[in-house]
């Protein structure tokens, strides 16, 4: 029997890890968090799928707007239309894509349920700090600048490193009890 092979990687995928590296690096989010390399891998991923997510929202804002459904409907710019109901399947394959593979380095990095708990903690403290970057009531591209001050950036770090401390330790002192 042959190996299962792993679906290939959508193109639009790499369009937004560049982006998520970037605001990964500017925010400084592995230093802020002490992240070690699985933990930094999970969070990259993590920012990737929100990123991901965003972007999806607002192709679907779009496409389910009056007047996307006005463009269809009577032919003005429906070329437009079906362009952006492409992208937005082209996305939502890329967002699922993404999913797989946070699913896959959790199952591989992050085996028993205090390590699931430190990867949870890892997602909520991401999907916070892009929430708190995203822009209230605005289309955030992802061409655009999700900027927060050094502020944000400590009372986000202030509450979030102490959180990962606590599953650490947790899950130092598990395996220690197990030994």
């Amino acid at each position: 029997m042959g190996k299962e092979q792993k679906p290939e990687t959508p193109p639009e995928i790499y369009t937004i890890r560049v982006r998520a590296q970037q605001l990964f690096s500017f925010w400084q989010v592995a230093r802020r968090l002490d992240l070690k390399e699985n933990d930094w891998k999970l969070a990259m991923a993590f920012v990737t799928e929100r990123l991901t997510r965003t972007d999806v929202y607002e192709t679907t804002s779009f496409l389910n707007s009056p007047i996307a459904v006005a463009m269809a409907k009577f032919g003005f710019s429906r070329g437009s239309v079906e362009a952006a109901e492409r992208r937005d399947k082209r996305r939502r394959n890329a967002l699922e894509f993404q999913r797989e593979e946070i699913k896959a380095q959790i199952e591989a990095n992050y085996p028993n349920p205090e390590q699931r708990q430190r990867a949870r903690t890892i997602e909520l403290a991401i999907n916070s700090l892009v929430a708190e970057a995203t822009p209230p009531a605005t289309t955030v591209s992802l061409l655009n600048n999700m900027t927060l001050s050094n502020g944000q950036l400590d009372t986000w770090t202030t509450r979030w490193r102490p959180q990962l401390v606590q599953t650490a330790t947790t899950n130092a002192l598990n395996t220690y009890a197990k030994s």
